[in-house]
């Protein structure tokens, strides 16, 4: 038996050093859970994304400059090395029309953008929820499909309603909801997302 032990010992140690070559511990990468789109109302200036869906008629216009915007921002998180990033507009699920529910999204399209791209990068629905105190971002799992992408706008909608907010305050950052920081984040972990307080290193 004591003969055994000087071989199993190199065994033991061979499998051990093989481990601790490997990374089997925590992989780091960038994310920004705090993009916002001209869906947000202060994002629409000329000096950034200079886009506003309800100053434009014409359809076929509209369409080529989303999604030219969808694209650059994708090039942009690319650029950056983030892996991930979550859509989270001002109070608003992120319809390209605000008083068109059931509209496309600018989630649904960055993901379009990410897939035509073959980028890695990935995108995740969410909001950014105005309380009287702080700002909570409410980030929910990504959809399975192009498809399903409605699903989430819908769950963003409802949280909304809940906190009082109304289709015209979509996308308006000085609108505030009716629920505290505390009660805002526990509707959203309650609803399958997780809830940030946003803006920590902020002046308040």
């Amino acid at each position: 038996m004591g003969e055994s032990m000087p071989n199993e010992m190199k065994i033991i140690s061979k499998g051990y050093e093989k481990l601790m070559s490997r990374n089997c511990g925590a992989v780091f990468c960038k994310v920004d859970l705090h993009v916002h789109t001209p869906g947000s109302n202060d994002a629409q200036a000329r000096s950034k994304y200079n886009f506003s869906y309800e100053k434009r008629k014409n359809e076929a216009d509209v369409n080529q400059k989303v999604t030219e915007i969808a694209k650059g921002i994708v090039n942009a998180c690319v650029e950056k090395g983030l892996a991930l990033i979550a859509v989270t507009d001002h109070n608003s699920p992120g319809y390209l029309n605000r008083d068109d529910i059931g509209s496309r999204t600018w989630y649904s399209l960055i993901r379009q953008a990410i897939k035509e791209s073959k980028s890695p990068l990935v995108v995740l629905p969410g909001c950014e929820i105005s309380t009287d105190d702080a700002h909570v971002l409410a980030v929910l799992p990504p959809e399975e499909s192009t498809e399903k992408d409605a699903y989430s706008a819908y769950k963003i909608a409802f949280m909304l309603r809940a906190c009082n907010f109304k289709v015209e305050d979509y996308g308006i950052l000085a609108r505030t909801g009716s629920k505290s920081v505390l009660e805002t984040v526990r509707m959203i972990t309650d609803d399958g997302g997780i809830g940030i307080p946003a803006h920590i290193d902020g002046g308040k």
